[in-house]
Parts: structure tokens; sequence; C-alpha cells
């Protein structure tokens, strides 16, 4: 299994910073565009060998072409580390389609509701979205440091303050100050990047998201290996942006486990031709989530002469210090991989043409160009 340097382990900003500096000057080693590919696409099994200890029973199921998802261990408490690959007769033209609609791996039965941000995100983008019974009843008990919904102070105050919660029309009035907020955090991280978005100030332990996430993209070596141009454009967005990389965001929300989860989610993606032929890579960073989540790395290649879709999802969990204990690890293991293992099979079977498109859409704000609006499954090839 892949695990950072010692010295990236350390919980501090300090050498947070110093694990992706050495990260990113590494991937500038590779090069500017991702020539070396790296084994997560020249050789996906042996990757998952050497890297997520998949045995020769698993790996000779996906040579099958049965759908492996993993929960595997990092050595962190409150981390949650996956892994799905399964071999696939497609394309990097469709996989690529496929990520410029939720990022790809989603099935249209998990999406209730979701649509694309535009260049300057804005609360019109999100008049699709609205406001769960459950989390409006919450905002308007919220205090900082006991809410339960994920969000800073100053928002805890502003809806304390902004809404009368004794009006019939609280629901209209925290619904357009909740688009407000998330449009928000959204236009201040395409401006300024993670140093932008907020802390979690909802409980008695304060995180802020940027912290999160360059905690998650130091312990990412893997995707530098395989796109070292796209981790430094990640770590360091907005600048370093590859001149060939199609970048997006988009909010959504589903239902997770007995929760509806909003989340917003950048989406980068660069394609080329390697040593592995034609591939794609498409990584997300999750930069804002209601529920559940402190922050969250996903990265999904495909390779046309080693043609395995593969998944690598790192993320951190809004938990406890301790982080999950054992029964609590054994109930998520079993929930992710289930899940996951729906949704790649799902992508793969939409990839081969064995599912008709959905007529799911992006919904999208005034100021998103109609040619972004994107369809979740493509057209069977003719």
């Amino acid at each position: 299994m892949w695990l950072p340097p010692a010295a990236v382990r350390v919980g501090s900003r300090r050498t947070l910073r110093a694990g992706l500096i050495a990260l990113a000057a590494g991937a500038t080693l590779w090069g500017a565009e991702s020539s070396h590919n790296g084994q997560m696409m020249a050789d996906p099994p042996g990757f998952l060998r050497t890297q997520f200890g998949l045995g020769a029973r698993d790996l000779a199921a996906l040579d099958r072409g049965q759908v492996i998802a993993r929960v595997v261990d990092s050595g962190d408490d409150s981390e949650v580390f996956a892994v799905a690959a399964v071999r696939v007769h497609t394309t990097v033209a469709r996989v690529r389609q496929q990520l410029e609609a939720f990022e790809g791996r989603r099935r249209p039965s998990d999406i209730l509701q979701a649509g694309r941000l535009g260049p300057a995100p804005a609360p019109a983008d999100l008049v699709g979205l609205t406001l769960d019974g459950g989390d409006l009843s919450a905002l308007g008990k919220c205090k900082p440091g006991d809410c339960d919904v994920r969000l800073p102070a100053a928002v805890i105050q502003r809806f304390r303050r902004e809404v009368d919660w004794s009006s019939p029309q609280r629901a209209p009035k925290a619904s357009a100050l909740w688009h407000e907020v998330l449009a928000g955090t959204a236009a201040g991280y395409v401006g300024q990047g993670d140093a932008t978005l907020f802390q979690y100030d909802n409980n008695d332990m304060p995180v802020k998201v940027g912290d999160s996430l360059a905690r998650v993209l130091a312990r990412s070596g893997y995707l530098a290996e395989a796109a070292p141009d796209l981790y430094r454009y990640l770590v360091h967005f907005p600048q370093d942006r590859p001149a060939r990389a199609e970048d997006y965001l988009y909010w959504i929300k589903e239902k997770f486990w007995i929760k509806t989860v909003v989340s917003l989610n950048h989406v980068a993606i660069v394609a080329g031709d390697g040593p592995s032929g034609p591939y794609v890579v498409g990584a997300v960073k999750q930069i804002y989530a209601n529920h559940y989540f402190e922050s969250s790395v996903s990265v999904t290649t495909f390779a046309e002469r080693a043609p395995y879709l593969l998944y690598v999802s790192r993320t951190r969990a809004d938990i406890r210090a301790s982080g999950f204990n054992f029964l609590e690890r054994l109930i998520l293991r079993r929930l992710v991989e289930g899940r996951l293992e729906a949704q790649i099979r799902s992508m793969r079977d939409r990839l081969e043409g064995r599912d008709r498109p959905s007529a799911v859409r992006l919904l999208r704000g005034p100021d998103v160009p109609a040619g972004d609006e994107a369809d979740p499954a493509p057209s069977p090839d003719p």
C-alpha cells in the first residue's frame, strides 16, 4: 500500500506544506506532461497488488471481468481509503465523456439533484438545489460549536441573524441564504484556491477544509505519478493549470446512508498519449460537504493499452478525534464497498453501451454555456 514519507504523516501545517512541496517537486521532475504515467496506468493489476495488497484470487476475478471494490487500511482511523477496478472494452473518448458528467462514477439513481456551477459561481447556479426538511430544522437550532450542518461560525451566525425562524417564509429565506453561502465559497475557491475554504465550526473539533485537503493530497503520491501536471494543479489551484486540462465545479445532492449529502466538487481532467497509449485521468476535489466529510480527493484513470478502469478515493471523515472504532469500520467497509462496486459496474455498463442513456441531465445556471451541459451516460457507438 502506498504511504507517504514519515515526515508527511505528522499533522502540523508545516509538515503538510513540506510534504506537498516535495511531491510537487517530484511531479516537476517527472515532466510537464504525464509521459511517465506510473504503474497505475502502465500496469493496473501490478498497482493493485503492490499498493493495495490485492491477491491472486482478486486479480483473477478482475481479469475475468468482475468489478473489484475494496476499502483498505491506510493507518489513519479517520480516513476512508477505497479502490475499485474493472476491465472494460471502451475508448478514452467515452471515458472522458463520463468524467465530464458528475465525474462519471455515480449512477443516475444516486443523484437527487445536481448542477454545474458557472465560471463565476453565483446563487442562480444553485436554483435547482432544495434545502431538506432535516437540514432546515437543524439550521434553525444551530449555534457555533453545536450544529448538525457543517458550517463556519460566521455562517451559522448569519442563519441565526438573517432568517426569522418563526416566520412562514423561513424555508425560502433559508434556501436563498444557503444558495448564497455555497456560491460564495465556490467563488472564493475559483479566485484564490484552498485558502478561502471554510473552517467547520459546527462541533468541538474545528477543522479547516484547506488543511484537510492538504493532508489528503500529501498522501496521494499515486496521483502525482499518474498525472504530475494535474497533481500540481490540484495542489496550487488556481495556479499551474495544464494547458490541456478541462475542469469544472458542480454541486450535487445525493442520499448517503441515513442522510442527504450536499457537496461542492472540483473536477479536473487531462488526456494524452503515453507509454500506455491514449489515456485519460480525472481527479476530483471535494471542497464542501454538509455532512459526514472533512475533505476528499479521488482519481479515475484509463489507458487503452492496459484497459482497466481504476478509481481511487481518499476521504477524511467527520468523526471523533480517535477515528472510527472497530465495529464502525466493519460497517463502513461493507457499505462503501457495496456502493462503490455497484457504481463502477454501472459505469462499465455505460462505457460498453450496455445501458441506454439516462434522461437525467445537469441542471445549469444562466451563466453556464449550453455546451457545458452533459449527459451522465454517452450514447452507444454507432
